[in-house]
Parts: C-alpha cells; sequence; structure tokens
C-alpha cells in the first residue's frame, strides 16, 4: 500500500508540465560544445600523465558542467563562460612562460579525414552522456520539474533529448539505400532492429512485473522508445522506393501531411483524449507520433549522407559545411517559431511539425559548432565521448537498467539535495567507467 502511495506521488510529480523557453533549452544544449573546446584547448597540457588522470580530466570536464547546470539551470551561461573564455587565459598564460606542449597537434583538415569524423563523435557522444544523466536526475527534485518533459505542450530540456537521440541515430546509420536491394535492405533493418523490439519488449513486462511507475500521456500504455527506435527504422527502409536525393522532399511532405491531419482532420484531439478503449488507442501517442519522427530520421539522415560523403573536401569547404549547418539551424529555427505561434504550439507527445523543425534546429547547431571547434582547435581523444559511442547501444541499456534499479532502491523524491547530487554523480561514473574499460579492452557488444 505504502509502493502504491509513493507510485502515484511520484507519477504526479512529473505530470502537467508545461516546459521551460526556447531560449533556456539552447543554453543548455551549448553546454556540450563549450564543454569540447574546453576539453580540445586544454587536453594536450596533460597528454603525458597517466591513463587514469586523461580519464578523470574527460569526465570532469564532460559530465560536471551538464550535471552541475541540468540541477542548477540559473549557472549555464556563468559555466559557459567560464568553459569558453578560461582555456584562452591558460594558454596565453602558459605561451608567455613558454611552457606549452611542443607536440605538434593535428588541426584543421587532418582531423576530418576518414571514415570517422570527430566532431560527429563528440556530438553522438555529448548527446549520450546528456541523455544518461537526464533519465535518472529526472526521478529527483533537485531535477527541476521544467525541464522534465511536458505533458502535451511546450518544450523542455528532456522533450528535445528524445529527439535528438533519433537524429543522432540517423546520422550514423548503416541501412543500404540502393533501390535496386530494397528487398535486402528492409530484411537487414529487420534484423538489425529486431533486438531493440526484444528489448522493448524485456522493458514492458520489466515495467508490469515490477509496477514500475509509468506516464502513459508520454509513450502509451504498452508502447516505449525502444519500439520507437525499432518502428522508425523499419519505416525509413519500406519508403526507400525512390532515389535518396528527395530524401527531404519525403520528409517535408510527411511532416506537412501529418500536422495536416492534427490540425484538420482531429488527429489532435484524438490523442489528447482519454480514451483507451482498444490497443490502438491504448498506445495511439506511440504511434501516431512515428510519422513526426520518421521526418526527422529522413532529414538527419541525408545531413549524415552530407558529412560521410567520399567527396573530398579542403578546409574551406568544411568551414562552408559549417556555415550552411548554422543557416540551416537558423531557418528550420523560424519554420518552428513560426509553426509553434500560428499553427500547433509544441508538442513533444505528438510530434508535430514545430517538434520536428525546433529540434532539427538544435542539432543542426550543435554540429555546426562543433565542427568549427574541430576545424579551429587541436585534435585530442576525449576518452569518454569515444568510449560511450563505442558501445552506444549497450550503454543506453545499462543505464536504463540502473535507473530502474536505483529507482525500486530508494525512494529519490524524499532524497536531499547532498544526497541526490552524489547519487546521480556515482552513477554516471560507474557508465563512464565501464564504457571506457569496454573500449580500452576492445569489447564490443553487438546484438546482432
Amino acid at each position: 500500500m505504502e509502493y502504491q502511495s509513493y507510485k502515484k506521488q511520484h507519477e504526479e510529480y512529473l505530470s502537467n508540465n508545461t516546459g521551460s523557453s526556447f531560449i533556456q533549452v539552447y543554453l543548455l544544449l551549448l553546454l556540450a560544445p563549450a564543454s569540447v573546446f574546453f576539453h580540445r584547448s586544454l587536453a594536450n597540457q596533460i597528454q603525458h600523465s597517466s591513463q587514469w588522470i586523461r580519464f578523470l580530466f574527460d569526465f570532469t570536464v564532460i559530465t560536471f558542467p551538464l550535471l552541475i547546470c541540468f540541477c542548477f539551470p540559473m549557472l549555464t551561461l556563468w559555466i559557459i563562460s567560464f568553459l569558453v573564455l578560461f582555456p584562452f587565459a591558460i594558454n596565453s598564460f602558459l605561451k608567455r612562460r613558454g611552457e606549452t606542449t611542443k607536440q605538434k597537434s593535428v588541426w584543421g583538415l587532418e582531423s576530418l579525414q576518414g571514415k570517422r569524423k570527430s566532431f560527429v563523435d563528440e556530438y553522438r557522444g555529448s548527446m549520450l552522456v546528456s541523455t544518461f544523466i537526464a533519465i535518472l536526475l529526472v526521478d529527483f527534485t533537485i531535477f527541476p520539474k521544467y525541464l522534465a518533459k511536458t505533458e502535451t505542450y511546450g518544450t523542455s530540456l528532456m522533450d528535445v533529448g528524445v529527439g535528438s537521440f533519433l537524429f543522432a541515430s540517423s546520422l550514423t546509420s548503416k541501412q543500404t539505400l540502393a533501390v535496386n536491394s530494397r528487398l535486402k535492405t528492409i530484411q537487414k533493418t529487420l534484423s538489425s532492429t529486431s533486438p531493440l523490439l526484444i528489448v522493448g519488449f524485456i522493458r514492458l513486462l520489466g515495467v508490469k512485473a515490477t509496477d514500475y511507475q509509468e506516464h502513459v500521456s508520454e509513450y502509451g500504455v504498452h508502447w516505449n522508445f525502444f519500439f520507437t527506435l525499432a518502428s522508425v527504422s523499419i519505416l525509413f527502409s519500406l519508403l526507400q522506393i525512390v532515389k535518396h536525393e528527395i530524401n527531404i522532399v519525403l520528409g517535408i511532405f510527411m511532416l506537412i501531411a501529418y500536422q495536416f491531419s492534427l490540425s484538420k482532420f482531429g488527429l489532435s484531439s484524438y490523442l489528447q483524449n482519454n480514451d483507451r478503449s482498444n490497443l490502438l488507442n491504448q498506445n495511439k501517442e506511440g504511434i501516431f507520433s512515428l510519422f513526426g519522427y520518421t521526418a526527422l530520421f529522413l532529414f538527419g539522415r541525408e545531413i549524415g549522407r552530407a558529412i560521410f560523403s567520399n567527396k573530398e573536401r579542403d578546409l574551406a569547404n568544411w568551414k562552408w559545411m559549417s556555415v550552411k549547418m548554422g543557416l540551416g539551424s537558423c531557418i528550420t529555427l523560424l519554420l518552428g517559431l513560426l509553426s509553434h505561434y500560428y499553427i500547433e504550439q509544441t508538442s513533444r507527445r505528438m510530434v508535430n511539425m514545430a517538434y520536428v523543425l525546433t529540434t532539427l534546429s538544435m542539432n543542426l547547431l550543435l554540429l555546426s559548432c562543433l565542427l568549427l571547434i574541430s576545424i579551429c582547435t587541436p585534435s585530442t581523444e576525449n576518452v569518454v565521448l569515444v568510449s560511450i559511442n563505442h558501445n552506444g547501444l549497450a550503454m543506453f541499456m545499462l543505464a536504463n537498467l540502473l535507473t530502474g534499479a536505483i529507482n525500486l532502491s530508494i525512494k529519490t523524491l524524499y532524497c536531499g539535495s547532498l544526497l541526490s547530487f552524489s547519487i546521480n554523480l556515482a552513477y554516471i561514473f560507474l557508465l563512464c567507467g565501464v564504457a571506457v574499460v569496454l573500449y580500452r579492452k576492445r569489447i564490443l557488444i553487438k546484438f546482432w
């Protein structure tokens, strides 16, 4: 009886959230490129230190700004300013004393050559770390409620995080896009997404068996994010009946048609009502949001195709790509705001036009900033980000398991600020430590 009372309290605590402002979300997202800039600017100063020292430096630079600002958002602008300005002061001081590193650094074009692009790894790694922190921190009162997922309308940090996770997946999707091998593509996609479906069903059974707290209006009664990830990949492979060059057009058409259905055919009202009378109605949020998520995936896949193109690029081309992504961010933000104010407010629950466009804008801004940083600073490996990228899906699953275990072990809503911060710090340290050990041992956990 006591557990049921606490469960109800927990679910009510995270209900009816209207979110925060676009500006606040943008500022919190800019922590990632600021941290990467700080790391790239100063990492060479400890390059001869032990692996343990370098790990602690990488961990501190990447996770502490995120953890602190997620708990105390009012400090975000100050911490970003510190992360950007402090490296200039330190390097200027060391230069005057003649103590800068003598080792030649890899700059600009050289750090962008090859199949892997460091700025994409930094983007994906930062996004994963942010996700890991947020999915546990949201259960503690030290995390401001307005940063949690919104009920129906509004924007928040965790709202953007859901779309960003899917967008990041689309950038490096390995699905074959050749038209003449569509059947093979679909077969390969079904094979590669089967682990996500299996994990989705395991999570569903686990949640129901343990009577774990859940927010039905997020995805539905049975649906969860693993089903969304798998379904979007499958839908994407089914849509590849035309040349990939028109994926952007296809995404735009899908987004407009979906928004038209929301606004003019009553789909929005249907998704917001409390009817759970059949299987479709029980999972309507998860099922119908696939249209918006698939459009976002289509946009991300073409951006990824442009980034990883085999076309030879000089430094000027990469700079121009950074500018184009920055301009794309501005254009999609403008369109997203117009949609938000004149068509329908941003809704992560429905994944409507305003949500897709503003999420796309924010992620383009991150990519633009990280690419510019990659061009203008020495190339250094951040072992935390690289390690988490190495086993991204496995670490995401581990983060979900640890989050569930912690919530079943303690009443997180009753924890004080110091205890809450300590638990979350230990949790993210454990995740990063496991990721680094697996990376150092060259262990790649694959599910297919």
